[in-house]
């Protein structure tokens, strides 16, 4: 498993050129401060609210207070697998850095102004995908503070099975956390209700195709009732053929009879057309011959006619040429006329012999229509037939899928119930073994649900909590990181002397192997804690006074490559 390591945190305020450093170490790191009251308000929970903050969490600040001079500048020095990173970030800006302490060189890995693209770029180096359904009704990838809920106690937000730790926690609908619990624990919500969902849509689809199948099985088996199976297929189609022949030879007699008809009429338009043109030209020369005898003038040279009798018989003989041409053409019309009437009683003959050959398929021979009717109706049947096929082929390809499903979702429920029970199991141990009192537990207990206890044990059982979870999780989601666990001052409730102390040693017990935990309390007596090695860290600045300018300028030489002081 990846081990997450917190080396230091730095806060830094550019406008008042102070800063906080931090640094932690591998294993125990108690930050803590005077037992008196004084030892408040020194800035524990600001410096431990800081870690996940800078890596996109939104921390619980006082932020009228605590951000009064400006947005600080926040550098979170870490280490997974022996690499060496830094990150930074201010207000919405995240800066990662991967660094390399050998050559004294940082190289920068990604820079992003919104948590999506942080999410997707921190899945890269911690391995661990949280996908949780949007408000629109999809999965997606969590934004980062949802990965560090188990990890994170704000002391003034311990609840039971609730996750407040973290400002911005309402990107999701409150129905999260049952897929929060499981994606931490390695089982995807978000793919097994996939799978529910394409189970669902499988379902739906075959009672559909089932229902069609019925429907097409019952048209099959009335089609295929007495009397419709008795057709000579063969037989019936000689007949067929011997009528389609004498109504091919009809048709394309019609055809020829129709072409010829018209061709016909349009010569007649043709010739209809000249004589009208030549009638109207004879009209018009009669009109200027009567007016030129009239005027004794030319109407088309406009000079005096001497010889009255040489130009009328001259005229006269041209307008008779027109009239022959006239004449010529009435013959013409006359011969196309009685071409077309021919015609059209050769087409009226022919049209009762191709009336009489349908009269002989569909009205006569009653044999052959109720053949074509049967082939229309064992047509259907075939098509009927090719669809119950591709119908049941459908069911088929279906039922597969569903069996693929449902052995996919048994995998899920299994890994499911291996993870509640472990869960359960390793719960019921630590409330015994750590004398918890108040938290009853039901049978078949699972990790997604909420539990109650009473007031004077909620911190401690709230501890327990979220270590079991914790457990389970590196058992069932060994791929994914381990981050530190971070709990702010988790005895900060009216508890006896005895669970104030006995809630430390169950957060030290369950230091993961090679991991590291980072805890808060007033007055931390390290006496009572002899048999763990324990890094102790002393906050002596005065209340409300966590920044300095030392470690401004000790911040400038660490980090005054990434930025400028």
């Amino acid at each position: 498993m990846k081990i997450m390591i917190i080396n230091l945190i730095a806060i830094i305020s550019v406008e008042t050129k102070e800063a906080k450093i931090q640094r932690f170490q591998k294993g125990i790191n108690v930050v803590t401060s005077s037992g008196v009251v004084d030892g408040n308000f020194t800035g524990k929970s600001s410096v431990l609210r800081s870690i996940f903050h800078t890596l996109g969490a939104d921390g619980k600040f006082n932020y009228n207070k605590w951000e009064s001079e400006g947005k600080y500048i926040y550098i979170l020095d870490f280490s997974v697998e022996n690499e060496n990173y830094i990150m930074l970030r201010r207000g919405s800006f995240f800066k990662m850095y991967h660094k390399d302490n050998l050559y004294n060189k940082i190289e920068l890995l990604f820079a992003v102004n919104n948590r999506d693209k942080l999410a997707e770029e921190l899945v890269k180096l911690f391995n661990q995908e949280i996908y949780l359904k949007s408000h629109e009704g999809t999965y997606k990838l969590a934004h980062p503070a949802y990965n560090y809920l188990l990890n994170y106690i704000e002391q003034k937000e311990i609840k039971l099975t609730e996750f407040r730790t973290f400002n911005q926690l309402n990107a999701f609908p409150a129905s999260y956390y049952s897929d929060l619990i499981y994606s931490h624990l390695g089982v995807r919500n978000d793919k097994e209700n996939e799978l529910k969902e394409n189970l669902n849509n499988s379902e739906k689809r075959k009672k559909e195709l089932s229902e069609r199948k019925n429907v097409l099985f019952e048209m099959n088996k009335e089609i295929t009732s007495e009397g419709h199976s008795n057709l000579n297929v063969e037989d019936l189609k000689s007949k067929i053929r011997i009528h389609e022949e004498r109504y091919r030879v009809v048709i394309n007699k019609l055809n020829k009879h129709k072409s010829a008809l018209m061709e016909a009429h349009n010569t007649r338009v043709e010739l209809e057309l000249l004589w009208n043109d030549i009638d109207g030209v004879i009209s018009s020369e009669q009109s200027k011959l009567t007016k030129s005898l009239k005027t004794h003038t030319c109407p088309y040279c406009q000079t005096e006619i001497n010889d009255e009798e040489s130009y009328y018989f001259h005229k006269v003989k041209h307008i008779d040429g027109y009239s022959l041409q006239k004449l010529m053409i009435e013959e013409q019309l006359a011969n196309i006329n009685r071409k077309i009437e021919l015609e059209n009683n050769h087409y009226t003959a022919v049209q009762k012999e191709a009336d009489a050959i349908e009269n002989e398929i569909f009205n006569i021979s009653k044999e052959v229509k109720d053949g074509i009717l049967v082939l229309g109706i064992k047509e259907i049947e075939s098509n009927i037939i090719k669809q119950m096929t591709l119908v049941e082929n459908e069911i088929i390809s279906i039922d597969d899928l569903i069996k693929d499903i449902n052995e996919q979702l048994r995998k899920f429920k299994k890994q499911r119930d291996e993870v509640d029970s472990y869960y359960s199991n390793y719960l019921n141990q630590m409330l015994l073994y750590y004398r918890i009192n108040g938290l009853d537990l039901k049978e078949n207990l699972k990790a997604a649900d909420k539990l109650e206890t009473d007031g004077s044990e909620t911190n401690i059982a709230a501890v327990a909590w979220l270590l079991a979870l914790l457990e389970t999780k590196y058992k069932y989601n060994s791929q994914a990181v381990i981050y530190p666990i971070i709990f702010d001052t988790p005895n900060n409730a009216d508890l006896d002397e005895a669970n104030k102390y006995e809630i430390f040693r169950m957060i030290f017990d369950h230091l993961p192997q090679e991991g590291q935990i980072i805890t808060s309390l007033v007055g931390f007596d390290e006496n009572k804690f002899n048999e763990y090695d324990i890094n102790v860290i002393v906050l002596n600045n005065p209340q409300y006074d966590l920044l300095n300018r030392e470690d401004y300028q000790l911040c400038n030489n660490l980090f005054g490559n990434i930025i400028k002081f």
